[in-house]
C-alpha cells in the first residue's frame, strides 16, 4: 500500500473476516483508518441501521472526503467509487 502514515483511510462496508483483530496490522500502520461507526455518535446510526440505502450514502460521501477508500468486499459500493478518485480497492 503506497500511502502517507498521515492518509485517511476510509474503510467501508461490513465486519472484517477476523473481526476487527484481521485490521490490526493496518490500524498500528495508519493512524486515521476508520469506518462510519468509528466516526458516529453513540447511537447516531441505530435509526438508519435498517436503511441500506442510507448507510451506503454516508460510505459514499465519508469515502469521498478520505484520502484512500478500501471497500470491505467487492459490492456495489466499491464499484461506484471506482469512477471518482481517490480510490485503493484492495
Amino acid at each position: 500500500m503506497l500511502s502517507s502514515k498521515n492518509a485517511r483511510i476510509y474503510w467501508a462496508g461490513g465486519n472484517p473476516l477476523g473481526g476487527k483483530e484481521a485490521l490490526l496490522p493496518l490500524t498500528r500502520e495508519f493512524a486515521h483508518f476508520y469506518n462510519k461507526e468509528d466516526l458516529a455518535l453513540p447511537g447516531e446510526l441505530e435509526p438508519l441501521s435498517k436503511k441500506a440505502s442510507f448507510m451506503a450514502a454516508i460510505d459514499y460521501i465519508v469515502s469521498e472526503n478520505s484520502d484512500v477508500f478500501m471497500p470491505s468486499h467487492g459490492g456495489n459500493m466499491g464499484h461506484a467509487i471506482q469512477v471518482s478518485p481517490p480510490c485503493l480497492s484492495l
